[in-house]
C-alpha cells in the first residue's frame, strides 16, 4: 500500500486515508477484509459507556476526598499522552510497523528509507566530528576559556543551546516510551490502533475516558533493531553535539562569535529535519502526521499514583534540575583547569556518550510496566 499511484496527488492522498481509517478501527492495513479478533480488554476496565459518567468538562487537580479531576480534552486522550514526532527517525518507525520486511516492496522502500537515514546519520556525524576539532583548535591556541567576552552572556547562550538539545534528547526519551506501550509478540504485526473506553470512579460518580491503544504488538527483535539503529544513534548524535558544541559556545572569543557560533550549532542540530522535510514521499509524511494525530494513553487502571508522582516530578522538578547542573558541569569541564586532569582520554569521553545514550533508550524500554495486548 506504499507503492506510489500512478495518477499524482488525489489518489495517493485517498489511499492514504483509506490506510488510516482502517487502521484507526483497529484493521489490518494490508489485510483490510480481515478484522481483528474481539477480546475484552481486562486491565482497562469495562469497555462499555458508563450509563452515569460525567458529561461536563470539570478542573483538574485533587479534591480533598483525593478524587480524580479530569478536563475534557483528557477525557479524549487518556492519561499521559505519547505522539511520535514528525522527523526522519519516526517515520523509519513507521515504515517498520505498518509495512515490515516481509515483502520486496517493503525491502525497496526500506532500503530507500534507510539510505535516506544513513545519510543523516553520515552529516550529522560529520559535523559534529569537524566540530570537534575546532574546539581542540581553540582550546589548544587560548591558555584560558571562558574569559574573552561577557560572562552572563555566555551563560544565556549556553543555556539556551542547553535547552535545544535537551529538547531533542527528550524527543529520544518520549519515542522510547511510545514504543514500550506495545506488548511483545512472537510474530511481526502490523500497526492496529483501536480506541478504547475504561472507566474512573471517584468519590460521587464515575468518569469515562477514551484511549487510543495499540492492537498490534512488537517482537523483541524488532525492538531491539529500533532502539540500536534508531534511538541509540540518535541519542549519542544528541549528547555528542552538546559536549563539543558547549565548548564551541565557551571558547568564542568575544561576543559577536559567540552568536556566531550558536547559529552555526543550531544550523548541525537542524540537518535530520532538513532531510526529512526534502527526501521524506509526501504520501510517507502524511502517514507519520497521521500515527502523530493519535496518541497513545493510558487508561484508568494502568494510571497509578506512583505514574502520576514521577510524571510530576520529572516535569516540574526533575527537568530544571537537570538544565542548571548540565550548565554547570559543562562550564566547570571547559572553563577550569582542574577538569582537564580529571577527562583527558577522547576514546574514555565517546565510552561514556555511547553508555548514556545507551541508557537513555533502555530506561523508557524497560519501565517495568507490562502493556498487555488488548
Amino acid at each position: 500500500w506504499l507503492k506510489p499511484s500512478p495518477q499524482a496527488g488525489f489518489f495517493a492522498a485517498h489511499k492514504m486515508q483509506r490506510a488510516f481509517t482502517l487502521l484507526s478501527q483497529g484493521l489490518d492495513i494490508r489485510s483490510p477484509d480481515k478484522l481483528p479478533e474481539q477480546r475484552p480488554l481486562k486491565e482497562m476496565g469495562d469497555l462499555e459507556k458508563a450509563p452515569e459518567a460525567q458529561q461536563h468538562p470539570v478542573e483538574w487537580g485533587l479534591k480533598d476526598d483525593g478524587s480524580i479531576l479530569l478536563k475534557e480534552h483528557m477525557l479524549k486522550n487518556g492519561f499521559n499522552p505519547l505522539a511520535l514526532p514528525e522527523n526522519i527517525w519516526s517515520a523509519m518507525l513507521v515504515l517498520y510497523l505498518t509495512e515490515g520486511f516481509h515483502s520486496s516492496q517493503a525491502w525497496r522502500v526500506g532500503g530507500s528509507a534507510l539510505l535516506q537515514l544513513l545519510t543523516t546519520v553520515a552529516l550529522q556525524g560529520y559535523a559534529c566530528y569537524a566540530l570537534a576539532l575546532i574546539v581542540v583548535e581553540h582550546l589548544s591556541r587560548l591558555e584560558q576559556a571562558c574569559v574573552e567576552h561577557d560572562p552572563w552572556l555566555c551563560r544565556v547562550c549556553m543555556m539556551v543551546f542547553i535547552m535545544w538539545v535537551s529538547m531533542d534528547l527528550k524527543e529520544t526519551f518520549d519515542m522510547g516510551r511510545w514504543l514500550s506501550r506495545f506488548a511483545l509478540v512472537d510474530r511481526w504485526e502490523s500497526l492496529r490502533l483501536s480506541r478504547f473506553t475504561s472507566v474512573c470512579s471517584t468519590a460521587d460518580s464515575e468518569i469515562q475516558v477514551e484511549t487510543m491503544k495499540p492492537v498490534s504488538g512488537i517482537t523483541r527483535l524488532g525492538r531491539l533493531c529500533i532502539a540500536g539503529f534508531l534511538l541509540i544513534p540518535k541519542a549519542f548524535i544528541g549528547f555528542a553535539m552538546l559536549y563539543f558544541g558547549s565548548a564551541y559556545v565557551m571558547t568564542a572569543v568575544d561576543a559577536e562569535a559567540l552568536l556566531q557560533n550558536c547559529v552555526a550549532l543550531a544550523f548541525i542540530i537542524e540537518i535530520d529535519n532538513a532531510v526529512y522535510t526534502l527526501l521524506i514521499p509526501h504520501h510517507w509524511k502524511e502517514l507519520v502526521h497521521l500515527v502523530r494525530a493519535q496518541p497513545i494513553g493510558l487508561s484508568c487502571r494502568e494510571w497509578s499514583s506512583r505514574h502520576a508522582f514521577v510524571y510530576q516530578l520529572f516535569s516540574l522538578v526533575g527537568l530544571p534540575c537537570i538544565l542548571f547542573f548540565a550548565l554547570l558541569g559543562l562550564e566547570w569541564r571547559w572553563c577550569h583547569v582542574s577538569s582537564a586532569y580529571i577527562i583527558e582520554s577522547p576514546c574514555s569521553v565517546l565510552a561514556s556518550m555511547l553508555f548514556i545514550s545507551i541508557l537513555l533508550v533502555l530506561i523508557p524500554l524497560n519501565s517495568g510496566v507490562s502493556y498487555k495486548r488488548p
